[in-house]
């Protein structure tokens, strides 16, 4: 199979990613009934051009905190986990590593 027949395919990805992320970005539409819009509806409108006015968004700061404070502690790990390798590494170099 040669590379550029995944041109298309590829542009199709591009694409839906766009879609999700631009949803997921926005606060969910509510119809005037305030229910929220099914999302098959909201994907169409959004292709036909017309993307439906967001909604008020909803106080989330503290589930923002949660994740933030998940996303800090994940980074942490990987941070003492990459220093603790290094130094691994350069005892080892010098020959001071245990086996």
């Amino acid at each position: 199979m040669r590379d550029d027949t995944l041109l298309p395919l590829g542009i199709l990805i591009l694409g839906a990613v766009a879609i999700m992320a631009f949803i997921a970005m926005r606060p969910w539409p509510v119809t005037s009934s305030s229910k929220p819009i099914k999302p098959g509806a909201y994907v169409v409108e959004i292709l036909q051009g017309h993307p439906p006015a967001a909604s008020e968004p909803v106080d989330r700061q503290g589930q923002i905190t949660e994740i933030e404070n998940g996303l800090t502690a994940l980074v942490l790990i990987w941070a003492a986990a990459k220093v603790a390798s290094g130094a691994t590494s350069v005892l080892g170099a010098l020959g001071l590593a245990g086996e």
